[in-house]
């Protein structure tokens, strides 16, 4: 959780953790209002993007 940030921000952070580590791009980014008016609703939709990931990535292997 990053309060505070927006999605650009959010996006950044997770591009230079990515870089640094050596990792590809997966990003799960959930953010308030635009994702959703409470925490439930953020949850749910940060769930289901990373049950979506995970099945693409299973279908890349």
């Amino acid at each position: 959780m990053l309060p505070g940030t927006d999605w650009n921000g959010a996006t950044e952070l997770l591009s230079g953790i990515q870089d640094f580590l050596d990792q590809s791009a997966q990003d799960n980014i959930v953010s308030f209002p635009e994702n959703g008016k409470n925490a439930k609703i953020l949850l749910r939709k940060l769930q289901d993007l990373i049950e979506d990931n995970c099945e693409n990535i299973i279908k890349l292997v």
